[in-house]
């Protein structure tokens, strides 16, 4: 049976990368394509995580440098 693999895509503050222009262009690029898998995720997979087509409406709506408090350290 093959697998699939994805790749999870961290902040670059995640992964303890200086802050830079470049680190910043990653953070937002990461940002947005979070929020995207996030929309496309089925309503099976939003039930296994435990949100609604509501909660993820609000998390895709919002501005691209309002992210959650973990990605901040």
């Amino acid at each position: 049976m093959p697998t699939t693999t994805h790749s999870t895509v961290l902040p670059p503050r995640a992964r303890t990368e200086p802050f830079t222009l470049i680190g910043l262009i990653r953070y937002i690029d990461a940002t947005y394509i979070q929020r995207q898998r996030l929309k496309n995720l089925d309503n099976a997979a939003l039930q296994d995580i435990g949100l609604t087509r509501l909660q993820v409406a609000r998390e895709i709506s919002r501005p691209i440098w309002d992210v959650p408090q973990y990605w901040r350290r």
